[in-house]
């Protein structure tokens, strides 16, 4: 029934009690930070009420100081100023960022985004001759920008000063431009290197207002109030799935405040076409919900739409733009699972059953292969390369299991690629497609002669009997929010759980009633829903009594409340 590898975290009944009266929390509570490697009281504080007293100065960042220099001097002499973004949730919310700061700072500004299709990734030499032509003096890119060293020779040639915000791995040159802003360059004193692009940017303004003040700036322009910026930062770190810890955690944690009443029409929209109320919004919401709209546009339509929403100054205006992007967000759900269907059939037709997986189709959009290509890896476990074929061509996206080092197993077959990027666990390719039979031999091979990828491990903080279950417990873990990468829902195990009734419901999802362990003095008593998303086809393969491994959540229906389930594994109960 399950997949995974169930193991436990080290209890430590005793660090974990001292910690507990330290703080004024439950036991749970307390394994549960430490689990997270908050065994200091003070650093578990400042984890559960991060502040901007902790966050570490803007100015830490190389390159920050002539960034906001050249920057100033532009808004100064109403220079023309080009936001050159990215078309994925990070890079449109950094380009909408930084439109929306430097125009409320007066400034003379525009944005650009290539498109996927057209142009693909990054800043192209043809597109900044377009924006010289068109009177560009100072480029500052968002979420791209640090792999483009030629791209940063030409615009200097043009006569166009380029910032630098990004958050990639630099290469072992950086562009020769004004200036790089990047937390993960070698020379950069910034303590962490793990914040979005999205995140880059919001460090910049910081610096940028701070630097206006002191120069007398501010008068007849009213010095911005940078929080009112925060949901839109929020919702490209969500989106990005970059550990929520530190900076990241504070920006989120606080985006979230600021999005329940956000001023932004385009953000309201977004909330409005989503059927989500301000009460009911968190980081999870944001991932599922808001975050695939904005990212559909760059998929499969054209990120500016979802630039116009975020940057939108009226209701009516951006309510449009958000029904755009639902109706886009459909047409990708539709494109992505009939490219899924036809996936797995190539995977299931394959009778080989290699190391790795590669399948192509002319029928796919190359705006869904990454996503498709993931849900592969879900599905078989194994290194998998999703490829649309278009007049001779093929673009694909690459994805793998933790253990496994893709872009070094493309390298391996680069002999074969037209060009390849990327990093361990996700890569993009193209090829010609004469050379796609080739290249899948080629990188089958290059898999099976690395080792094995790890085996697929599910951490649980603490087994839990539905007794020991309570609303004051659940209500204890929103502490913990905003939950993401890096700072997972807390995760606990039931075991030999009597199955009391089961049904499938909506589209494919497992509903149980469950009761108590035997051998828990409170089992009569303790019984619970749950609800498994996705694992409807397993109803044919419940046993008597389950092991479950579940986040506890309150469910409010009709005005009452009750403790459920949501199951995120099980298997037959332990003899």
């Amino acid at each position: 029934m399950n997949l995974r590898t169930w193991k436990f975290h080290p209890q430590q009944s005793e660090k974990s009690a001292i910690l507990a009266k330290e703080l004024g929390l439950s036991g749970e509570m307390a394994q549960i930070l430490m689990n997270r490697g908050l065994e200091n009281p003070q650093e578990a504080r400042h984890f559960l009420s991060p502040s901007w007293e902790r966050i570490p100065s803007p100015f830490l960042l190389a390159d920050m100081d002539r960034a906001i220099e050249r920057t100033a001097r532009a808004l100064r002499q109403h220079e023309k100023i080009v936001i050159f973004g990215d078309f994925d949730v990070d890079g449109i919310t950094g380009t909408s960022l930084l439109y929306n700061a430097l125009r409320d700072m007066g400034g003379n500004t525009a944005f650009y985004i290539p498109d996927r299709l057209s142009e693909g990734y990054g800043m192209s030499v043809e597109a900044l001759r377009r924006l010289r032509a068109e009177g560009a003096q100072v480029v500052i890119t968002a979420d791209n920008g640090i792999a483009h060293l030629k791209e940063a020779e030409a615009a200097r040639e043009l006569g166009i000063d380029l910032i630098i915000t990004d958050h990639h791995e630099p290469g072992s040159e950086l562009p020769k431009a004004y200036a790089v802003v990047n937390p993960k360059r070698r020379d950069c004193r910034y303590p962490e290197d793990t914040i979005a692009g999205v995140g880059v940017a919001f460090q910049f303004l910081l610096a940028l207002r701070n630097f206006l003040r002191e120069k007398g700036y501010y008068g007849e322009i009213p010095e911005p109030n940078l929080k009112r910026y925060l949901d839109i930062v929020a919702l490209g770190t969500i989106a990005d799935v970059v550990p929520l810890v530190g900076v990241n955690r504070l920006l989120v944690k606080e985006g979230i405040e600021v999005m329940r009443q956000s001023q932004w029409p385009g953000i309201q929209a977004l909330l409005s076409v989503s059927r989500i109320s301000p009460e009911d919004l968190s980081s999870t919401r944001v991932a599922f919900s808001l975050a695939p709209k904005i990212n559909a546009s760059g998929r499969i339509g054209n990120a500016r739409t979802a630039v116009e929403l975020l940057t939108a100054t009226s209701l009516r205006g951006a309510l449009d733009l958000a029904a755009e992007l639902y109706s886009l967000n459909l047409s990708r759900m539709k494109l992505q699972e009939e490219t899924l269907q036809e996936a797995v059939a190539q995977v299931e037709g394959d009778l080989e059953r290699e190391s790795a997986i590669v399948v192509a189709s002319e029928r796919w959009h190359p705006g869904v292969v990454g996503i498709v290509a993931a849900k592969l890896v879900e599905l078989y476990h194994k290194p998998t390369v999703v490829i649309a074929l278009s007049e001779g061509m093929g673009r694909g996206s690459a994805r793998t299991p933790q253990g496994y080092d893709i872009r070094a197993a493309l390298a391996d077959c680069s002999q074969h690629l037209e060009a390849f990027g990327g990093h361990a666990q996700a890569a993009g390719l193209t090829l010609c497609a004469d050379r796609l039979l080739p290249f899948k031999k080629a990188f089958s091979s290059a898999i099976a002669s690395r080792p094995k990828g790890a085996e697929r491990v599910l951490m649980i903080d603490l087994s839990l009997p539905l007794s020991r279950l309570s609303h004051a417990l659940v209500e204890e873990l929103e502490l913990l929010k905003p939950f993401g990468a890096g700072n997972a829902e807390p995760l606990f195990a039931a075991q030999r759980l009597k199955v009391l009734s089961s049904k499938i419901v909506g589209r494919g999802h497992l509903k149980l009633r469950l009761k108590g362990e035997e051998g828990d003095s409170s089992a009569g008593k303790a019984a619970a829903e749950g609800i498994a998303f996705g694992m409807g086809e397993q109803i044919s393969h419940l046993g008597r009594e389950l092991d479950v491994a579940y986040v506890p959540e309150i469910n409010r229906w009709r005005g009452k409340t009750a403790i459920q389930l949501n199951i995120k594994d099980m298997k037959e109960a332990e003899k």
